[in-house]
């Protein structure tokens, strides 16, 4: 299993949220490689997961 960069699974995130400022990347431990990646968007934070091996966006 091959495991995307965190840079792309920024670029997925800001592809659902453009405009937002990028907090974070964080690949979260478990059985399933997901990424976990924090935007700023106006006065909100954003919390998104993101398949570390497809790119989907899980949340």
């Amino acid at each position: 299993m091959r495991i995307l960069g965190a840079s792309l699974a920024l670029s997925k995130a800001l592809q659902r949220y453009p405009g937002s400022k990028p907090l974070g990347v964080r690949l979260l431990p478990g059985r399933e490689p997901v990424y976990a990646v924090r935007l700023r968007r106006g006065d909100r934070i954003i919390i998104m997961r993101v398949n570390a091996v497809t790119g989907a966006i899980l949340r």
